[in-house]
């Protein structure tokens, strides 16, 4: 079952990233994001079944990117981080989240979504790769893809420049 977060679940969704990613950073980012104001989004997967233990076992969420070059307001989001439990991946939990976070994005009229991540893997949910665009952010590379709300709309993020919310200043590589 996926829904939104509570208050209630953030020490599990604590305890899950910093399992999920072997140390505490994108715990840190989201409890950052969080305490900002800048969580647009926030998911929980909780395991459900015959054996299951009701726990959270991923977690998604995303937060907003505004124009670092000056120009008009554009309506984006940063997806990130995404987890699911180690030994529950492989059984979709990741892609569940992934389409009900772009499904709750779609629904507050976000245009652009951009992800850092496998290319591979995110092009399933309409993600292609960002530098086709001219879009540029502070982690541009092969591995930076982008998904328009529609896809007419990806002409606007020619020559654009999006930066991230202040959480993610310690990922950011050096200038």
């Amino acid at each position: 079952a996926i829904r939104p977060e509570t208050s209630d679940d953030r020490p599990a969704i604590r305890r899950l990233l910093t399992e999920a990613f072997g140390g505490s950073e994108e715990a840190d980012l989201v409890d950052a994001l969080r305490r900002d104001g800048d969580l647009l989004a926030s998911l929980v997967a909780i395991e459900r079944g015959a054996h299951a233990t009701g726990r959270i076992v991923g977690h998604a969420a995303a937060s907003p990117l505004h124009p670092d070059d000056g120009g008009d307001p554009v309506s984006a989001a940063a997806l990130a981080p995404v987890a699911v439990a180690p030994r529950c991946q492989g059984r979709g939990i990741g892609s569940a989240l992934v389409t009900a976070l772009l499904a709750a994005l779609d629904a507050r009229s976000v245009d652009f979504v951009v992800v850092l991540g496998d290319p591979a893997w995110y092009r399933r949910f309409g993600f292609g790769p960002a530098a086709r665009t001219g879009l540029r952010t502070p982690f541009d590379g092969p591995a930076l893809s982008v998904r328009a709300r529609e896809p007419a709309l990806l002409p606007r993020l020619a020559d654009r420049r999006l930066g991230y919310a202040r959480a993610f200043d310690p990922f950011l590589p050096p200038a």
